[in-house]
Order: C-alpha cells, then structure tokens, then sequence
C-alpha cells in the first residue's frame, strides 16, 4: 500500500500498489509526497537517477525510501480528506492503520 498526500490540497490518496501510485504520479505535475504502508517517506525519482536501472528508459518514474519529511502518522493533522479503499477511507482508519504497523 501506497499513500500520497497532495502539498496544497489536503488530500490523501491510497493505493493498493507501487505500480497505482506510479500511474498517479506520471498523472500529476508534482505537489505530491509518496508514504509506504508503514507511513515512512518516499522519494519519486526517475531511472536515471536510480543506481541500479540500466536497461530502463531513463524517465521511468520509481519510488524509493528516503528523505528528510516528516512521517505520515506525523503529518495526518494536515489531511482534509482521504480517498482510497473502503477500509481506509477517513483519517481515523488510516491513523489505525499505521498504529498497527
């Protein structure tokens, strides 16, 4: 699972998978911080800048660990709305969710 949470907009999304978010991310013109399941950050980054993509087009978005952001169980006070499954579908769930990791 896969959380995106819009810089201007308060919205957080989530998706079942890296490939979801990847679709999401080659959508959107940046504004975007990607979480993993856990709530630790991601980085969007492109093959070129990916150490070990050699026989990708070098535009190929990816997500990896990293950056210096605050986590996602840190920053739910600033999300206005969630849209993903029905299961994580408020702030509460995916306060829970995380909690549980």
């Amino acid at each position: 699972m896969i959380f995106a949470l819009s810089a201007t907009g308060g919205t957080l999304l989530v998706f079942g998978s890296d490939a979801e978010a990847l679709a999401h991310a080659e959508e959107v013109a940046g504004g975007w911080q990607f979480f993993d399941d856990a709530g630790a950050p991601l980085q969007l980054v492109t093959a070129g800048e990916h150490p070990r993509c050699f026989f990708v087009a070098p535009d190929t978005l990816y997500l990896r660990p990293g950056g210096s952001e605050a986590t996602l169980g840190e920053r739910l006070g600033e999300v206005k709305g969630v849209q993903g499954t029905a299961a994580l579908d408020d702030v509460e769930a995916v306060r829970a969710h995380l909690a549980g990791r």
